[in-house]
């Protein structure tokens, strides 16, 4: 069975300027053709099944599809971006909703037209059938007045901050736990 790491999805944002992986797992020893915004190549499983292609570094763009292909599998992935993508790590204090913050209201309301998308990474301490099915079930969140509350506030400004210097969509990978180690 065909598969990509979890933080590949809808609405994903993959980092402009840079080369970009993408892997996954499928039947060992098999081709897997990755394909964005006219820009191909092909892998294959390993032993144990994983692969990873990588594709060439592009500028910042928008309304991108990616496609993954193995044998008669084919996975897509619609509305992916290429901007800036950010890793927010920390405590209670990334943590912290925007909606607890200053100015939550008014940042909620805003929040629809800067462009800024989100994945939580999900919390599950082992790995496990509760580890897989979280993974299964996260993904890439656009901000909207919706679900811009719920996404940590440090890492909300801090996007926004960037968003409105570049130019450029802006993603965050929220992987924070209050009270944990960085382990």
């Amino acid at each position: 069975m065909l598969t990509t790491a979890a933080v590949f999805s809808d609405h994903m944002v993959l980092q402009r300027g840079k080369p970009i992986p993408v892997w996954g797992t499928c039947t060992p020893g098999e081709p897997v053709t990755v394909t964005l915004g006219g820009e191909k190549r092909t892998a294959y499983a390993d032993q144990q099944g994983d692969w990873m292609a990588v594709l060439p570094p592009m500028d910042s763009r928008e309304a991108l599809t990616l496609t993954v292909r193995s044998g008669p599998e084919e996975l897509r992935f619609s509305d992916a971006v290429l901007g800036e993508v950010w890793l927010a790590g920390g405590q209670s204090n990334m943590e912290l909703p925007l909606r607890d913050c200053r100015d939550a209201r008014r940042e909620i309301r805003l929040s629809a037209g800067r462009n800024i998308r989100f994945y939580t990474v999900p919390r599950c301490p082992t790995e496990g059938p509760e580890w897989e099915s979280a993974q299964r079930d996260s993904r890439w969140r656009a901000a909207s007045p919706d679900t811009a509350g719920d996404l940590s506030g440090a890492a909300w400004f801090f996007a926004v901050q960037i968003a409105e210097a570049l130019q450029v969509p802006v993603g965050i990978i929220n992987c924070c736990w209050g009270g944990t180690s960085v382990s």
